[in-house]
Parts: C-alpha cells; structure tokens; sequence
C-alpha cells in the first residue's frame, strides 16, 4: 500500500505522535483484514475469488493507486520509496 501522507513528507515533518497514530490507523484495518481473512474456509468458489480480485483492482483504480505484478502472479499496490536526503543550513 502506497501511503503518502503530509507528516511523512520532508518539507512537513509531523510531530511522532501524529506519525504513531497514522500507523495505528492502518495497523488497525491491517488486523481487521487479517482476521477476515482467517475466517474464509478453503471450499471458497472460484467465481468468489475472481469477484474479490475484481473488486481489489477496481478499488486501486477508483484511488488511482497504481499496482505492480510480482512473481507468481500476485498483485500489490506499489509502494513509493522516500529520498530523504540532509539539508544544511549556511
């Protein structure tokens, strides 16, 4: 998952909290995902799955959340790296 956010940027620097809280948003729906994911059985249809997929790339898309394919087949939303490089002040 690609998250961009102001706080993370290196011209606004957030605060740690304001970064920790971020995290735990996402950790939080990242958990609620898992235990879904916990709970399907192994007699899931095939149409189910491919309408599941469906709905994945759909959502990146509506978010303009741009995907890459990795080995195997398995779909990710790419993940943007941060230059942050030092300034220095004269």
């Amino acid at each position: 998952m690609s998250v961009r956010c102001s706080v993370l940027d290196c011209q606004e620097k957030g605060s740690l909290p304001v970064v920790a809280t971020v995290f735990d948003k996402l950790n939080q729906v990242y958990k609620e995902y898992l235990e879904a994911e916990q709970s399907y059985t192994a007699d899931v249809s095939h149409k189910f799955i491919i309408a599941v997929l469906m709905e994945y790339i759909r959502s990146l898309n509506q978010y303009q959340i741009t995907v890459q394919v990795k080995p195997g087949g398995v779909i990710t939303p790419a993940l943007t790296v941060f230059n942050v490089s030092e300034e220095t002040s004269d």
